[in-house]
This record gives structure tokens, sequence and C-alpha cells, in this order.
């Protein structure tokens, strides 16, 4: 009510939590975006990286399922499913895009960059890497459940943060390679 009485804009959620997991879902698109060096509308145009991202939900989703962790709103849940079609299917990518930009309300352009990104380009020595891709990691080692693609992504982030180079501009399929070749 209060931000409501300010003028702002604002939904009432009865499980906030529900919210925030999908949101991890959505976020885990971040530590793709800052490997590749490019923005996330490039990351949504090359079948490698898309493969990367969908990879990496869909290991999230397996911790999730062991962790009885369920996501809210419906868009989050179908995030996965579309990016699995969307592997092999390039015709998807604009229907991606409308979901983002009419669904989920995310407008996407040329110039967006993830929050990671600007981390590694501004060379800061830590990024959230730990928050997103880690929590997956961690969840997933809590339950049992082995979680070698967000592993790597971790640990690729984690090598970019410590080397202070900047943006490490990996190749969709040299980043698909790296991240698959652990499993």
């Amino acid at each position: 009510r209060l931000l409501r009485a300010a003028g702002l804009q604002c939904d009432c959620v009865p499980n906030i939590r529900d919210v925030t997991h999908g949101k991890l879902l959505i976020n885990l698109f971040n530590a793709v975006n800052a490997l590749s060096g490019g923005s996330i509308f490039e990351l949504l145009l090359a079948r490698d990286y898309r493969e990367v991202v969908s990879l990496s939900i869909s290991e999230a989703l397996q911790v999730y399922k062991a962790a009885g962790v369920s996501v809210s709103p419906w868009s989050y849940r179908y995030l996965p499913w579309l990016f699995a079609a969307m592997r092999r299917m390039d015709l998807l990518v604009r229907l991606a895009r409308w979901l983002m930009e009419s669904v989920c309300r995310v407008e996407l352009d040329h110039s967006w960059h993830s929050s990671m990104w600007e981390d590694l380009r501004a060379r800061r020595p830590r990024t959230e890497i730990e928050h997103i891709n880690g929590c997956i990691v961690h969840l997933g080692r809590k339950h049992g459940v082995p979680t070698p693609i967000n592993s790597r992504i971790v640990a690729l982030v984690k090598a970019a943060e410590q080397s202070q180079a900047g943006l490490p501009s990996w190749q969709g399929n040299q980043l698909l390679k790296l991240v698959t070749s652990m499993h």
C-alpha cells in the first residue's frame, strides 16, 4: 500500500519466494552474457549461447525439483521449455523476444547487458555469480543433484574475476564446449 500511495506500480504476491526462484532462472542469463562479451540480444540470436542457457536452466529445474522449490509466475515455468525448443529452432527466437517483452515485460534492445557483464567489463573483483549460478550449485549439492553446467559456469566467471582482464568474449561454440566438456 505504501508503494502504491507513493505512485509506484507494484503487484502483491502471496509467496515472494516462488517469484524470486523464478527470477533466479531468468538471471541464469547473466553469466552467459558476461562470458560472451556481447549483448543479451546477441545471446538470444546465437544458438550455442541459447544452448548453454538452456542447459543451465534445465539443471536448475532438476535442482528445484529435488529441493521442492516452486516457481511463479507462469512465464518463468515455461521459459526452460522455450529455451529447450530454441536450441534447435532459430525461428522461435522471435517468440522468445515477444515473451520477454510482452509477457515478462522486459524490453530487449541491442545494447542490453547483464550487471555481471558490467562488473567484468569494469574489472570489478567480484560479481554476483555465487548468488545466481552458485546458488544452484550449492542447492544441488545439498540435495544430491549434480550441477556440472552451473559449476563450470561459476568456475569460468570466477577465473574472469581473478584475471581482472575485462570481458572474456567466448564465442558460443567455445563456451558450449567448455561447459559441457566436464560432464
